[in-house]
């Protein structure tokens, strides 16, 4: 009979719940969850009671043993999280629950990983690493999303880190983006996993030009360039194409300019900027795409120096980049051939760090 107050029947009616609850819904109360946490009970049993609580409990202590206060961060409910967590992980595909062994060396290998992310993830995205959907989406991630068609060195473990870190960082801005943080959460993460891909997928193969749309000889043959880079990155990547999207090309005018271009860029893969001209509309695009998390290949045409700005230039529009974006790398070309080629390589090296 239940009812003295001591722990044993605290512990013994929270199992009770947990038999009756695990047949019907997925517990619900830190408190219950806490409870069953103190069960010293035979490991072999636990786990056959209940895989999902028995690596519930493996994972809390082992990021218990994280650095970073990553345990202290998840609030007044780490172990509905960490439960949640262990759910999908166990899910088909994931950490194999036919032996106690098997789930602890495929946690353990998991882990590792997982515990790499966070760091590597950490300064630049503290809010997600200590959210609540860190743990399941970077499970999610690393043990469903990395692997690519098995060819020499392509799976190993440093490579499927460096997949699941782009693409973690790619879902860390977009998480940033909605307010992730603060948002109450679904009982399972990971479904924002799904909700991000599906968008990722929309802009997947879309590229925004941002360029000068001057009627000069010169800029239309570096349009022509830009072109031609992505034709040919095309034809060796048939099965990946690149869209290129630009506003002199749109049709009608039953839109808003400057909201199509933010739009547009939104829904982008990457941004080409060919920053000759130094035009303010060029400057102002890449800085939103920054701003949004949107990769960007830089370009520029190489002229006569003139260190003046362009409203006092008397003779050809300026050729400079300006101190904002100086700092990072971009393609200083001397012509459309150069242009076309540089630009097809760089492509090709950016697909390369999406994968």
């Amino acid at each position: 009979m239940l009812g003295s107050g001591s722990e044993d029947d605290e512990l013994a009616e929270a199992m009770l719940f947990n038999l009756i609850n695990s047949k019907a819904l997925p517990i619900a109360s830190e408190h219950s969850l806490s409870v069953l946490m103190r069960d010293d009970g035979a490991a072999a049993e636990r786990f056959v009671e209940d895989p999902q609580l028995y690596l519930t409990r493996w994972i809390r202590d082992k990021v218990k043993d994280w650095p970073q206060s990553f345990y202290s961060a998840m609030g007044d409910t780490p172990l509905s999280r960490l439960h949640s967590a262990a759910g999908v992980l166990l899910r088909p595909g994931g950490i194999s629950k036919t032996t106690q062994p098997d789930l602890e060396t495929e946690a353990g290998r998991l882990f590792g990983p997982l515990y790499d992310l966070a760091v590597k993830l950490r300064d630049p995205h503290d809010g997600f690493v200590h959210s609540c959907a860190f743990l399941p989406i970077a499970a999610e991630v690393y043990a469903r999303h990395t692997k690519v068609e098995p060819a020499k060195g392509a799976n190993t473990e440093k490579e499927r880190l460096r997949r699941a870190e782009r693409w973690l960082r790619d879902f860390a801005c977009w998480f940033d983006g909605i307010g992730g943080a603060d948002m109450p959460l679904p009982a399972d993460p990971s479904i924002l996993w799904t909700i991000f891909k599906r968008d990722f997928d929309k802009r997947a193969g879309k590229v925004f030009i941002a360029m000068s749309f001057s009627d000069e000889q010169a800029l239309q043959e570096v349009a022509k360039a830009i072109d031609e880079a992505l034709d040919r990155f095309n034809a060796d990547h048939p099965n990946n194409p690149l869209t290129p999207r630009r506003a002199d090309k749109q049709k009608g005018a039953s839109y808003e300019i400057p909201a199509w271009i933010f739009s547009a860029i939104e829904q982008s893969r990457l941004v080409i900027a060919d920053l000759t001209d130094e035009r303010p509309n060029v400057y102002c695009e890449v800085g939103y795409a920054k701003s949004r998390g949107i990769p960007f290949i830089l370009t520029f045409h190489k002229r006569t120096p003139d260190d003046k700005p362009p409203w006092e230039r008397e003779s050809s529009p300026g050729n400079k980049v300006h101190f904002d974006l100086m700092p990072y790398r971009y393609i200083a070309y001397e012509s459309s051939f150069e242009l076309r080629d540089r630009l097809k390589q760089e492509l090709e090296a950016f697909v390369v760090c999406s994968i």
